[in-house]
């Protein structure tokens, strides 16, 4: 519910390299529901910035319970609502945003 509130009814989520992108809210969630969200602590996001915009390095949970880089999600924000949500899924990224390769498993 609080993340169907944040985003903008004409809301866009792409993820370089992959050529898919959504765009509007209900296939934005629906894709976050059926490949994203399937397990709670499955992500786990620290925040950064860029380009001054808000930004998370994003790392995602592996077998052996430690998360490890995936990607740096950047967010389009207007009038206080996330308009596009840019996955870079290149875990490489996290190093020039000066973030770790790894999180401890909780």
């Amino acid at each position: 519910a609080a993340l169907t509130e944040l985003l903008r009814s004409d809301a866009v989520l792409e993820m370089p390299p992959l050529p898919a992108w959504f765009a509007g809210r209900a296939t934005v969630l629906a894709f976050l529901q059926a490949q994203v969200l399937r397990e709670p602590g499955l992500f786990r996001l620290l925040p950064t910035s860029a380009n001054g915009q808000p930004a998370f390095a994003a790392y995602m949970r592996e077998a052996d319970g430690v998360h490890r880089a995936h990607g740096i999600l950047v967010l389009t924000i207007a009038t206080s609502r996330v308009t596009r949500a840019t996955m870079f899924m290149d875990p490489g990224l996290l190093a020039t945003f000066g973030m770790p390769p790894a999180l401890p498993g909780q």
